[in-house]
């Protein structure tokens, strides 16, 4: 599986998770994991809502798991 892929999965598993949250996950740096966020906001609709410590992921157009 992708990085892409599986960050898109833990995403939708748990829409809260942070990107140091995610690296610890996936063990790659959280660095890493913004670069594939800001790839995955491009290309898959991911959007953020809420305030910045309290807030979630999601995909536009997606429905909710």
């Amino acid at each position: 599986m992708s990085e892409d892929a599986a960050i898109k999965k833990a995403i939708l598993r748990n829409s809260k998770l942070t990107a140091p949250k995610l690296g610890d996950v996936l063990e790659i740096t959280s660095r890493q994991v913004e670069r594939i966020i800001a790839s995955l906001k491009k290309k898959a609709g991911l959007k953020s809502r809420g305030v910045r410590k309290n807030g979630e992921w999601y995909f536009e157009g997606a429905e909710s798991v």
